[in-house]
């Protein structure tokens, strides 16, 4: 009895810690989660295959690892700025961009099919044929060059826009519109990865083109990157279509900011040389791109709206900040930037 009425306390506050960690973990973070667990059981559930026991390990480190960085952040555990505000935009969008470097293993396991022969008749039965062998005839040895440079530098434009985002930008409405995008584009086209696997038209069918591209330094180096860490079965959507795109969307929107005002224009142009490339370069089929437009539009619609929705109820259950600010904020009557009184600074973790 008497140890009982001891522990009552250290009860009462574990349970005060539970409610506050699920009243302050955000929508985000629960989709973050259902497709980082919805990946590894998958993998877990699959018929077994050489690659199983790789894919499993891989996907329970990723999952751990950014789930672990979201729960530690979210609950406190690590609460000291800018390194909780760190260590949670990782975990977010660590999580779901990580996850495509695990697909190599993960997409041959969960769905060892092709579904080259649905997609090349959608585009058949939409367009009358097949657009990359329609393309074929632009091809020369400069333009593939030029189309694989774009193609490559997809990377490049996505780590330009991720990395000021998770460690730099701190206007919680920005970075929740980015994030959510991201994640939306993301989430859903790895997902759809696994459930319409493929290889692409000249990997599927190299009978219907004239013969091989040229080689070239750019298109050499684009064969080996995707050598080494491609997913190969990654076509359905396009998120060389889908991803650009959003990023194109966003930056003209807030072309406002500073930054952005001079990055809109080039994001788009470099959005549409990389969305020409993947049918010059016979990555993908026609429906692959206009999946991936579609993917990356509604990305854009869900990042205006979902974010504003969620910061609603935040408020109203008195949670945490959607997003944490990596550093103090300044008092918005303030003129001159002066420092909030302690007493009114929100923190990452709500009160209570």
């Amino acid at each position: 009895m008497t140890s009982n009425l001891a522990n009552a306390p250290a009860v009462r506050q574990a349970r005060s810690a539970r409610a506050r960690l699920l009243r302050d973990l955000a929508a985000h973070d629960w989709a973050v989660g259902g497709f980082l667990v919805g990946l590894l059981a998958a993998a877990l559930v699959a018929d077994p295959h050489p690659l199983k026991t790789r894919a499993v390990i891989r996907m329970t480190a990723l999952a751990l690892a950014s789930l672990g960085a979201i729960l530690a952040a979210r609950g406190g555990l690590v609460a000291a700025r800018p390194f909780a505000p760190l260590l949670y935009r990782i975990g977010v969008l660590g999580g779901v961009l990580g996850a495509y470097f695990v697909l190599r293993d993960l997409a041959p396991v969960v769905n060892p099919h092709a579904l080259d022969g649905v997609l090349y008749a959608a585009d058949v039965a939409i367009f009358g044929g097949e657009p990359a062998v329609w393309i074929q005839r632009f091809v020369t040895p400069d333009t593939t060059e030029w189309f694989a440079f774009f193609y490559v530098s997809y990377f490049w434009l996505l780590a330009l826009y991720t990395l000021p985002f998770a460690l730099y930008v701190d206007r919680e409405p920005l970075v929740a519109e980015f994030a959510t995008g991201m994640i939306v584009v993301y989430g859903i086209g790895q997902a759809l990865y696994l459930l319409v696997p493929g290889f692409g038209p000249w990997a599927a069918f190299p009978e219907l083109f004239d013969g091989p591209l040229p080689r070239g330094p750019w298109h050499d180096a684009l064969l080996r990157t995707v050598a080494v860490g491609g997913s190969q079965k990654d076509i359905f959507p396009s998120l060389h279509t889908a991803g650009p795109l959003f990023l194109t969307l966003f930056a003209f929107r807030h072309r406002g900011e500073r930054w952005l005002a001079v990055a809109w224009a080039p994001t788009a142009f470099f959005a549409a040389n990389i969305v020409a490339a993947t049918l010059l370069l016979r990555w993908h089929y026609a429906i692959d791109v206009v999946a991936g437009a579609v993917l990356g539009v509604v990305a854009f619609v869900a990042a205006r709206r979902l974010p504003a929705a969620e910061a609603a109820r935040r408020r109203a259950r008195a949670a945490a900040p959607l997003w944490p600010r990596l550093t103090e904020p300044t008092h918005p009557t303030s003129r001159r930037g002066a420092r909030c009184d302690p007493a009114s600074r929100p923190s990452f973790r709500s009160p209570g």
